[in-house]
């Protein structure tokens, strides 16, 4: 039993210098990638965007013009 507990020490302080030369060897601050500026632009297009906004709204306009005349009532089965 001495024996076993003996070679369980020996093998922990093992590791534990183990453990400490390699903290010793790394460093606190790593520099993983160095900062890089993309070439192009990668938003979305601006002029998507307003044209798809546009027509949305021209839909919802045409829908609320045309419930206030009183003509889509008809269709959703309102009074």
């Amino acid at each position: 039993m001495q024996l076993k507990y003996n070679t369980y020490t020996a093998l922990e302080q093992g590791v534990e210098q183990a453990q400490a030369k390699v903290q010793e060897v790394t460093p606190a601050f790593t520099t993983l990638q160095s900062a890089t500026v993309p070439v192009d632009k990668k938003a979305p297009q601006r002029s998507k965007i307003i044209i798809a906004f546009i027509f949305v709204g021209l839909i919802i306009s045409t829908i609320v013009s045309l419930f206030k005349e009183n003509q889509i009532k008809p269709l959703l089965g309102m009074k």
